[in-house]
């Protein structure tokens, strides 16, 4: 980490992590409820003969399973694709950052999911340690990687505009 970069700070995490897995909580049941109306569509040859719900993957661990896969892939692509951001850390303005390269490659960033995945099996003992110790996240550890408070500049005052300047009369000489 540079001595210029800002370390983000844990609310800023929380808040960017509690967006993200919004924005996947309502994509996902969107795409389950798609999921509902073609299988009814096919099971009922498209009359009102079965009622339209969304997809039962099977419990609530199926959902859980099908939640944790689609943030996986979400988090992954998001980090490399827009270079260390995801929608919610793009809102709270904060980055993460590889240690050894300019920009998160893609094995970076599936290391970073995977350690989410494993934080979240810790049951919190990361956030713990985190924020009563400052230590570093388990996805942090695993990617090398941390995450930085990108602070939107200060906008520009707008130029100033050049008042045009008064010509000089001359007079003639021959007053």
């Amino acid at each position: 980490m540079n001595d210029t970069e800002k370390p983000a700070s844990f609310k800023q995490r929380a808040t960017a992590f509690a967006i993200d897995a919004v924005l996947n909580l309502i994509v996902l049941y969107i795409l389950l409820a798609i999921i509902g109306i073609v299988e009814w569509y096919f099971r009922g040859g498209g009359t009102l003969t079965y009622e339209v719900e969304t997809y039962y993957p099977g419990g609530w661990y199926g959902y859980l399973l099908i939640f944790v896969a689609a943030f996986f892939l979400y988090s992954v692509l998001t980090n490399f694709f827009w270079n260390g951001q995801t929608i919610g850390k793009n809102i709270i303005k904060i980055r993460v950052k590889s240690h050894g390269a300019k920009k998160i490659t893609l094995g970076t960033s599936i290391k970073r999911a995977f350690g989410l995945i494993v934080s979240g099996l810790q049951c919190g003992y990361s956030v713990y340690r985190y924020y009563k110790f400052n230590d570093t996240p388990v996805q942090d550890r695993l990617a090398d990687t941390h995450v930085v408070d990108e602070p939107v500049p200060p906008p520009e005052p707008p130029p100033k505009e050049k008042k045009p300047k008064k010509k000089k009369r001359r007079r003639s000489m021959l007053r």
